[in-house]
């Protein structure tokens, strides 16, 4: 994996603007159920965010009006550097509205697993452009990866994705539909900010991936969970294994009630840390370590 790793780095260092500016706050825009902008010395990431659909009423879906300014790449979605896909679900992955957005943002490069990349391909096909600017990395559970465009430096993860068990209709045995999703952690630093989206990976089924990555080795100061890592294991993996000195929690419902109640619970279960509950929300960090938002 190594000379891998070192050749896509290569690759993405060519033409690199400077370094992000060091000391420069981090501000967090949540866009909707894991869709978030990033933020810091003139450096922005868009993760998760370019989907909508009116079948998806279990979470937050990106209103009219902010998924056209997002596909238009403009206001304040003109300037993106780095677009982030974690997984090709459809509350997190639209293929044609990321097209649309690298299309009207030549600055913009994609990074994101060979499932959502295919899919890309199979629904705008024809579009080299975008191709060119794809960076589809195809990892094994367990395996990282390393780049580094325009001053951001970029880990790619591969965790599993939350099981979802459903019955067999020949057998009736229960099978986990998700258990071939190709679903990426991102570890994004931005200067002296280092950040984790988890994406939809359950921690309590990643124990041992976690061991191996060592992500607790260096401080972190942000990290992105799913609210379904609310469990006792889950959380005492978040609190061993990551150890960031900050949470977001994300994948929330979409009913306003659910979802201050759910927020009421999870602070709680992890004391000081942050849940968005309406689109367009900005907190803003001033300092690396700092304990809240």
């Amino acid at each position: 994996m190594r000379s891998c790793a070192c050749l896509v780095l290569s690759v993405l260092c060519c033409g690199c603007a400077a370094p992000v500016e060091d000391g420069a706050p981090l501000a967090v825009t949540y866009l909707a159920n894991e869709g978030f902008l990033l933020e810091s010395g003139g450096a922005m990431v868009l993760v998760d965010a370019l989907f909508a659909g009116e079948e998806i009423e279990y979470c937050d879906v990106p209103g009219g009006a902010l998924r056209a300014e997002m596909e238009a790449a403009e206001g304040r979605f003109a300037d993106v550097d780095l677009v982030l896909d974690t997984h090709a679900h459809v509350d997190h992955f639209e293929p044609c509205s990321v097209a649309a957005h690298l299309r009207n943002n030549e600055r913009a490069l994609l990074v994101c697993p060979p499932q959502a990349a295919a899919a890309m391909q199979a629904e705008c096909p024809g579009d080299g452009e975008i191709a060119r600017r794809t960076r589809a990395l195809a990892l094994e559970p367990g395996q990282s990866i390393e780049l580094v465009e325009d001053g951001i430096r970029l880990t790619a993860l591969r965790l599993r994705h939350g099981r979802y068990l459903v019955p067999d209709e020949e057998t009736g045995r229960q099978y986990d539909r998700h258990e071939k999703v190709e679903n990426l952690a991102y570890l994004v630093e931005l200067g002296r900010w280092r950040i984790l989206h988890l994406g939809d990976a359950a921690l309590s089924q990643n124990e041992d991936l976690l061991a191996e990555l060592k992500l607790n080795e260096r401080p972190l100061d942000l990290a992105f969970v799913p609210c379904h890592c609310r469990d006792p294991e889950s959380l005492r993996l978040l609190a061993e294994r990551i150890a960031p000195a900050q949470v977001v929690w994300m994948h929330l419902p979409a009913e306003r009630p659910r979802k201050e109640a759910l927020a009421a619970f999870l602070a709680q279960a992890w004391p000081g840390s942050t849940v968005f509950l309406e689109p367009l929300e900005t907190r803003t960090l001033s300092a690396p370590g700092a304990p809240r938002m």
